[in-house]
């Protein structure tokens, strides 16, 4: 081994820090560089193992292996035909490293004057020194600036008396480094100090300024008397002589302060008194204006939602046609049928209807519907035949005059109330007093002897079918359903709100005078309390 190497390296771990029974397995596994036993060891890609300390200085300087003067490679990254491989020239000695860390040494501290006992693994050893050793050197702990080293058993007593070792302030009750504690009482809040009057009192410096003002025997004081007129302003020590000496002048002070106040107490009662009258007008006058204000702000919001309402019917109506003919109904249903004793049908109607004023709460003054029956199912009623019935914007003809083929009938609905919307309505050549049977609108002896309008989904039947307006809603409350009959071209057709609800339908039936004659207006309502009025 070069002598110049053995001089740059100092040893870490040595030959006779080993006990006798552990030199036999660790004296073979020398440094090369430092010549002591192998601590930590590693190998270099000539197969030369080194304590991982020396290795390190020595790659500072050169990377360079001293015995075969090969490059020695930590670690690096090759690329090599797309592949990145990783080589590390130097590696741990895990082996030799397990095997001489599991002999027993001496602490460290066994060979100096302290002569600590502890024998065990070296691995164990680090523990000790660390943790353990009461021989072992160490810092202070109490501050950085302490640079003090020394033997662990006696850092205690140390730590005791260290000038940098933290203390609580007596006065202020903070932490403060024992050097510094003079420092600290200077610009401490709480330490005692004279008073500046030299009163021989020692106050905290956070206290001295009420110490002045309220206690201190050497400050200025004024007599407590001074706010009735006592005009004492000397020394506090001098004060309570004053009052002493002066007590009787302080009572007269006091007594004309006394009447002083009575007179001017006796005059603001007399102004309250004044006041409260005043404020009790005012008050009335108050009451009075907020009534009239209430009274013309209800009328005002009754003028808005009149307006309001007007405006909402203004953009209903706007498109609904208007209505030229009001059916009539009749209590008795069966008043304007001639034979009906010889239409077995008409009688079993008849039969079935004849309490009709039970069912339907006719209103010939609104023209209105209303089923009054407490129970859900249909009850359909028909009207007069309209050719019977004068138009409303035909005054020019009689009741039994229709020869005009191009007259055009319209007739409006508007749902006053309504649950499920489950009415119909529409025309009907039947002499039944309803088109309906078993629960639905069939054909009948008649072909297209009926044409309703479903609220309940806006649907049309015509020959006892249902033709869905898949765009349309059930109908509400309030909603205007309008029936347009045209003789002339002989068709029917409906709209809701103004809105057309299916294209015109051609009634075959209307060419025939003899049913022209028949036709009639049907109303069905289903719901208790359902409600329509026919609008002129």
């Amino acid at each position: 081994m070069n002598n110049v190497l053995t001089k740059k390296y100092s040893p870490t771990l040595n030959l006779y820090e080993f006990l006798e029974e552990s030199k036999i397995f660790v004296q073979e596994y020398s440094c090369p560089l430092c010549e002591g036993i192998l601590n930590d060891s590693v190998i270099d890609n000539c197969g030369h193992s080194y304590c991982r300390e020396c290795i390190s200085t020595l790659l500072k300087e050169n990377n360079f292996c001293p015995f075969t003067n090969k490059e020695i490679i930590q670690g690096t990254l090759k690329q090599e035909s797309g592949n990145i491989n990783s080589t590390f020239q130097l590696s741990p000695n895990i082996i030799l490293n397990s095997v001489i860390e599991k002999q027993k040494v001496y602490c460290k501290n066994y060979f100096q004057d302290a002569k600590c006992t502890w024998v065990g693994k070296l691995t164990e050893r680090k523990i000790h020194l660390l943790h353990e050793c009461e021989k072992e050197i160490v810092r202070c702990e109490n501050s950085d600036e302490c640079a003090i080293k020394i033997p662990r058993d006696q850092l205690q007593k140390h730590l005791n008396e260290c000038p940098y070792r933290t203390v609580l302030c007596n006065y202020c009750r903070k932490y403060v480094n024992f050097n510094k504690l003079v420092l600290h009482y200077k610009i401490c809040e709480n330490y005692p100090s004279e008073c500046p009057n030299k009163c021989g009192e020692k106050i905290s410096s956070n206290f001295i300024n009420s110490h002045l003002e309220l206690h201190c025997d050497n400050s200025i004081a004024e007599c407590p008397y001074q706010i009735i007129g006592c005009e004492y302003y000397d020394l506090r020590k001098l004060l309570k002589v004053h009052l002493e000496e002066n007590l009787e002048m302080h009572m007269k002070l006091l007594n004309d302060k006394i009447k002083n106040l009575q007179n001017i107490t006796d005059a603001q009662s007399d102004e309250i008194s004044k006041l409260k009258i005043e404020n009790q007008i005012i008050r009335t006058e108050v009451l009075e204006t907020k009534s009239l204000i209430e009274k013309n702000n209800q009328e005002f919001r009754n003028s808005i939602k009149l307006l309001t309402s007007g405006l909402e019917n203004m953009r209903m109506y706007i498109n609904i046609p208007i209505a030229n003919l009001v059916p009539i109904f009749n209590e008795n249903t069966f008043d304007d049928l001639e034979s009906i004793n010889e239409n077995k049908s008409l009688m079993k109607a008849k039969s079935k209807y004849q309490n009709i004023n039970k069912i339907f709460e006719i209103n010939s003054d609104n023209y209105s519907l209303c089923k009054i029956c407490e129970n859900s199912g249909w009850y359909g009623i028909s009207s007069r035949p309209i050719f019977s019935t004068k138009l409303l914007n035909s005054s020019s003809k009689s009741s039994n005059n229709y020869d005009n083929a191009n007259e055009k009938i319209t007739i409006n609905i508007k749902i006053k109330k309504t649950n499920n919307s489950c009415i119909m309505f529409g025309i009907t050549f039947s002499e039944l007093p309803s088109p309906l049977k078993n629960g639905f609108y069939s054909i009948t002896e008649e072909n297209e002897s009926s044409i309703m309008f479903y609220c309940y989904n806006s649907s049309i039947y015509c020959q006892g079918r249902s033709s869905l307006n898949k765009d349309s809603i059930s109908c509400i409350e309030g909603d205007i359903i309008s029936l347009l009959i045209d003789t002339g071209n002989n068709t029917v057709s409906f709209k809701k709100n103004g809105v057309p609800m299916c294209t015109p339908i051609e009634i075959k039936l209307m060419l025939i005078e003899e049913y022209k004659t028949k036709m009639r207006i049907a109303m069905d309502l289903c719901d208790y309390l359902d409600h329509v009025v026919f609008m002129e």
